[in-house]
This record gives structure tokens, sequence and C-alpha cells, in this order.
């Protein structure tokens, strides 16, 4: 099906998301739609999707103009795979896989359906247990899942958010496997991402948004400088603040259960993690290793979890002092989507008081939207931001009081600039001498950032070194297994 954007046109109050693009999508290819967060993508596709309604504009699918967007989707017309999909956690993957398909079944032969589906994935070289839960599944899992729903289901027009994001390699590979083949099978993909070799490797075309215009589209492959210089202005080159080692009086300790390590870990890895405040720690591991429960498991007490310590002059424990941590799902987890930017401050800083000053509020609250580039107002929901824009806003409001930060993969599904100045950002906090522990699904972000280096495999700890050692540099063959723990 070919798709063609004409004119297309939405504003919020003062921004204008999507001014006067128009483009053509060809049948039958893969098209890619790149641009920096807060270009348009999301609210092109939401339009496109029927989501949105556009203020005006049309999209013609193979000639003809659509006038109810939304009969595409429930026509099976148009799926959607997001960067989170939307799936029912408490279900198991054979009914998330058969729910809202449109079937005329009163209940399903579990067996006949297991071997659907176990088939159906096969063809694409995904493995799922139909048993399994889907809370028990990784991001990309369900990733896996949803797609398989979209390509079972014969949707004609796929779009995929940001689709391996967070994924293993092989998961990648999958996932671009199945989309060249849906293609063969006669659909159309459209791809929103940031990541611009995967686009050059696998896109037949890719059409840049910048500031919410058509800012032109490219054959693939092409070089892709042409395609950074389409899509960002003023990019910076990396973060402008550098991180400084203070040789102080305090410094941390990371206490770990015998849980976290494989049974094969060196005695000495299992020794206390010290370091000194200023410091950044990667949790590295592929994706569904277990970095992410390790991040939330040190923001949350219990006798099982690991025990981070400040001292102060090495000996004196500190026992109370701030955490903060920063989710990777920052709608579901981090931010409330059906309150304000003004009323998400007024929680942080009225939380215990009677009655709100909302103009002294606002001021404020002003002040901190500038000093971390929010592009948004105070009566925006955290849903009308970009993702880049979302993960600003939480950091803006972590208190400045705070020693030990815990990011939870904090650049996922941003674009280049936006995790340039998300670091600038963090790079800042550092400078206060507080402890940054993160993880990331970009290695390249580890190797730039980090200080020393938890490595994770299979959902245990096999080292951990200080990345200027031998074993720091080979972090990533830790991480996929291909070096045992000495």
């Amino acid at each position: 099906m070919s798709i063609e954007f004409s004119g297309i046109t939405k504003i919020y109050g003062d921004v204008t998301a999507n001014d006067d693009i128009s483009f053509i999508i060809e049948s039958g290819t893969i098209h890619a739609i790149l641009g920096e967060n807060g270009a348009g993508k999301t609210t092109l596709i939401k339009i496109l999707t029927g989501q949105l309604e556009a203020d005006s504009g049309k999209i013609i699918i193979d000639g003809d103009e659509i006038k109810n967007n939304a009969f595409l989707t429930k026509r099976n017309r148009v799926g959607v795979l997001g960067q989170d999909p939307l799936d029912f956690k408490n279900f198991t993957v054979r009914e998330s896989f058969f729910a809202g398909l449109g079937k005329d079944k009163y209940w399903i032969n579990n067996k006949n359906t297991d071997a659907s589906i176990i088939n159906h994935a096969s063809n694409y070289g995904f493995v799922i247990n139909p048993e399994t839960k889907i809370s028990d599944l990784s991001i990309g899992k369900r990733q896996e899942l949803e797609f398989l729903r979209l390509l079972y289901n014969e949707t004609q027009i796929i779009v995929l958010d940001e689709p391996t994001s967070g994924l293993t390699d092989d998961q990648k590979m999958s996932i671009n496997l199945a989309t060249k083949e849906a293609v063969k099978n006669g659909a159309t993909v459209i791809i929103v991402s940031h990541k611009l070799m995967e686009v050059i490797e696998n896109c037949d075309r890719a059409t840049i948004l910048k500031s919410g215009k058509f800012a032109g589209t490219f054959d693939m492959p092409c070089d892709p400088n042409l395609l950074t210089k389409a899509m960002f202005q003023n990019l910076s080159r990396g973060p402008q603040v550098k991180s400084k080692h203070h040789l102080n009086n305090e410094n941390i300790r990371i206490d770990i259960p015998d849980y976290f390590f494989t049974k094969n870990t060196h005695k000495n890895h299992n020794e206390p993690i010290n370091l000194q405040k200023g410091s950044i720690v990667a949790i590295a591991g592929l994706q569904g290793s277990g970095t992410e429960e390790f991040i939330r498991s040190c923001f949350e007490e219990s006798n099982n979890y690991p025990k981070i310590k400040l001292f102060q002059k090495k000996t004196r424990e500190i026992q109370k002092f701030q955490k903060a941590y920063v989710p990777s799902d920052r709608i579901e987890k981090g931010l409330f989507k059906d309150v304000t930017i003004l009323e998400h401050f007024a929680i942080l800083y009225y939380k215990n008081k009677p009655f709100v000053n909302w103009k002294s509020l606002s001021k404020k609250a002003e002040k901190h939207l500038t000093k971390l580039r929010v592009k948004g107002n105070l009566n925006n929901y955290p849903t009308d931001l970009s993702g880049g824009n979302q993960q600003r806003l939480m950091l803006s409001m972590l208190p400045n009081q705070s020693s030990l930060l815990l990011l939870e993969d904090p650049t996922r599904g941003l674009d280049i600039q936006s995790a340039l100045d998300l670091w600038n950002i963090i790079m800042e906090r550092v400078q206060t001498d507080i402890l940054v522990v993160f993880n990331s699904s970009d290695t390249d972000e580890i190797e730039k950032y980090a200080d020393y280096i938890v490595c994770f495999y299979d959902g245990k700890i096999r080292c951990h070194h200080p990345q200027s050692s031998n074993d720091g540099k080979n972090f990533i063959n830790h991480i996929s297994g291909l070096i045992e723990s000495k």
C-alpha cells in the first residue's frame, strides 16, 4: 500500500508539531522516518493511525483519500509496534497473542493455539513460550510478541517505533529479517528510528523531519553524514562538562549479596565495590540479563538487595542520604500521565503542605524547564512531550540533595542530540559529587561515560572492574558470555 501525506499540519497551543508535511511512502517498501526528539514524528504517526486528527491536510492510501484514519486501524490495515508494547501484563503469551485479533471464537483450544504461535514464531526466527506470563517477559520479547501479532493478522501497513531499542544483537537481526519478510508478503513498513546505520542497512528510503517540517527524503544506502546534516542543527560533539573526581573525605561502598554472582565468579569479584563520590558506574549487560532488576533493587530496601553505603572520612557511615531513581518506562513508572507538568511540581514542592502558591510555583517550575531545556508548557501533560523531553522533565524534578542517582537506560529511544543533552545534564550533577549508577543498551555510551563497569550475563554478575583495566576494556566480551570469569 502506498501512503501519501499531503500538507499535514497539527498545532498544540503555541507549538506546531507538524507544519505542512508532504511526502510519499511507496508500496512494499521499508521507509524510515527520522528526526530528533520533538521533530514531529510521533504526531505524524498518531495522525496516520487515527489517534489524532490533523488540523489540515490529508492522507491518501493507494490513491484514495482516507476520511477516517481510525477505521484503517480497525480494519487491520495499520498496526503499530511501539517502544513499550501495548499488552496485558497479567495475560499469558497465548492470551495476549489472540486478544483483540477479531477472531470469532468464544474459547481457545490451547493445544492448537500453542502450535500455531510456535510455528508462526519459528517462521520469523522467534522463540516464545505460549504459557509464559507477559509480566515475566523482557521488553525485547514483548516486542517480538507484538510484532508477531501484527504479522499473524496480515496487517498491511506496519509502523515500528524504535523497533530494536534495547534488544540484543540476535533480537535485532530477527526483527530486521522479519520486517523484510513482511515486505515480501506485501506489507509496507514504516520505521521510526534514531539509529542511522540500521536505517541505512535495512531501509529502502528515509524521510527527515526537523522542527515539525519536512526536511527531505533520501534513497538508501546513503552517506550517514547527509542524514545527520539534515536531522540536526548545531549538533554537539560530546558532553560540555567533563567529569572531575575529587579526593574528598567521602566515599561509597556497594555491598552485593551472593545471589547476584555466578557460581564460578572469582572470590575477589564478590568483594564490595569501593568508589569515590563523583563516580559513574555502568551496569552492563545485554537486554534481559538482569541489569534493570539490579538498578531497581539498589533503590529498594531489602536484606536480599545490594546495599549502597555512604561514608564520611572513610569510616563513619552516614545512615541516611537521599537516593533518586529514574525508570526507563517514563510514562508508566516515572510520571503521572493524567497530571500536568505544573501539578507534577506541586507534588514535588507542596506534598506536605495544605495549600499551593500557584504563582510562585509557576515561576519556579519555569526555571526548571528552562534550565533543562524541556520543550513544553506547564499546562502540558507528559504524554504531550517527546521521549527526550519526558526524560528531561524527570531529571528536572530530582532533589538537589540526592547523593545517589540511579538511571535505568537513560537514553533509550532518544536521538543523538537529546542523548548528548541528557548526558550534559547528568555530568553537571556529577560535579556536585553524587554517585551515578546506570544501565544502558548502548555499549558506546558505557565506554564513553563509565568509570567503573559491573558486567551481567544471564541474570548474574560475571565480574566488575574499573573501565581503565583490561577487563573493563573487554566488558563487551564479558556481557556476551565470550569470556568466562577468572
